[in-house]
């Protein structure tokens, strides 16, 4: 039986509404950002796949020399669009050639980011071209499509939180109210913070720190100053606004476990899946920077419940005809209560990791490995991917000779200087001082320095 993965690298397409409200040039540099992200598609599942990206992946010959993805193709658009789907759709000549690519295969599994309805189209297309495609992360009716896109919203996720009566789990979100305009938001907001409640406005289609409004000291801020805020800022648009309520975090924990996140499955016929949990490591402003996953970074009482909550939201997610991948992000309470914040409805900012992990270790690989991965990309001073592999040689991972490392995962960006990684180390402090290596070597020197 042969057996073979078609890989969607549809990164954009999650973001869409969201993106088409900027100008023009921010909406193209915002979604060339998406874009680039695919290049992580090529660590999703294992070896012997096709993976449709936006973008050209360039350390495709790395990953096969050195840690075993072999027989790995990938074919993108000549000119890319917003949509990879569409791209594919419109391609005709393109898109006969990932179908004979595919032909003499006895199944092929679809995985992708995000099941848009672009892809839903694409999935369509392939059948009608006589590649029937084994769907193992898509939901399976129309309602499920539904819940995805209503979970996938900042109002929506606290809307069903609340309505499929998450107090009985004893789970918690932090106190918030969802407001139909910027004004209402906006008194709201100036409401709490007159009373000394720190707070953040939040765009309901809003993604890694985009649409965030954080109130925080000094409170000197009037309701017409918040609402002009709420409306020159295009991630907010005319959709509902969550005001939320910040939580103090602990006191007795390090700072890097207070914004932990876990991620979970749902398999074809419904059952629920934890597959990782991970600390995020955020930038200046609230912006997602990437994860540390590493089963000594959340304690055990904190981990107890964001499994809980991943199994309560996954199975009411099931109830409805959702399949795939989702995860919940969390912040943590002085009371150590691990309060939800939002959900996602896709492959999330580690499941590459997590696949690169498996892959290369088996599904026990924290008993040995802890996996560090960024999203954002580090400035570089090396241009190519063949300055990259010399220079920092003795830090990249080879599978059979070196069992920590550094592996590519964005090298789209590589010609504007700059990158993003993985790390691959023993323990979570280990994977700190290898990036921190890793970063001074690539950086840009001050050539100007004697």
């Amino acid at each position: 039986m042969k057996h073979a993965e078609l890989v969607v690298a549809n990164t954009a397409e999650a973001f869409l509404e969201l993106l088409r409200r900027y100008g023009h040039a921010q909406r193209d540099r915002l979604i060339h950002e998406e874009h680039v992200l695919g290049d992580r598609a090529i660590l999703w599942g294992g070896a012997n796949k096709i993976v449709l990206s936006s973008l050209p992946i360039m350390h495709i010959g790395h990953l096969e020399a050195y840690l075993g993805y072999e027989k790995v193709k990938n074919f993108f658009p000549r000119t890319p669009s917003a949509s990879l789907s569409e791209d594919l759709l419109y391609d005709k000549v393109l898109f006969s050639l990932i179908v004979s690519s595919l032909v003499g295969y006895d199944s092929v599994r679809l995985l992708s980011y995000v099941a848009s309805n672009g892809l839903i189209d694409l999935i369509a297309a392939f059948d009608s071209a006589g590649l029937h495609l084994t769907l193992v992360e898509t939901p399976i009716t129309s309602a499920g499509g539904d819940v995805a896109r209503i979970f996938d919203t900042k109002s929506g996720f606290r809307r069903l939180f609340y309505e499929w009566n998450s107090e009985q789990h004893g789970l918690a979100m932090p106190p918030g109210v969802i407001c139909q305009t910027p004004r209402e938001a906006a008194l709201e907001t100036v409401r709490r913070l007159e009373n000394g409640i720190a707070c953040l406005c939040k765009a309901d289609r809003g993604e890694s720190g985009i649409g965030l409004l954080w109130f925080k000291e000094p409170y000197n801020v009037s309701a017409e100053q918040v609402e002009l805020m709420l409306m020159q800022d295009p991630a907010f648009g005319s959709d509902p606004i969550v005001v939320e309520e910040i939580v103090a975090p602990p006191r007795d924990l390090p700072p890097i476990t207070r914004s932990p996140s876990i991620e979970a499955y749902v398999d074809p016929v419904g059952d629920v899946q934890v597959t990782y949990a991970s600390v995020q490591l955020f930038e200046g402003g609230g912006h997602f920077s990437g994860v540390l996953i590493d089963r000594l970074s959340i304690p055990e009482g904190i981990m107890r419940q964001m499994v809980d909550a991943a199994q309560f939201l996954g199975h009411n997610l099931a109830g409805k005809g959702y399949r795939g991948y989702f995860d919940v992000d969390f912040v943590v309470g002085e009371d150590h209560q691990a309060y939800l914040v939002e959900g996602n409805p896709r492959r999330t900012g580690g499941t590459h990791a997590h696949d690169l992990a498996v892959f290369l270790f088996g599904p026990n690989y924290l008993d040995e490995h802890v996996v560090l991965t960024r999203s954002t990309h580090v400035a570089s001073e090396l241009r190519t991917w063949d300055e990259i592999v010399s220079t920092c040689d003795d830090l990249m991972f080879r599978r059979g000779e070196r069992e920590v490392g550094v592996v590519p995962t964005v090298t789209s960006t590589l010609a504007s200087g700059s990158l993003s990684y993985a790390i691959l180390e023993r323990t979570g402090q280990a994977a700190l001082a290898l990036e921190k290596l890793f970063v001074d070597t690539i950086k840009p020197k001050n050539r100007f320095l004697s």
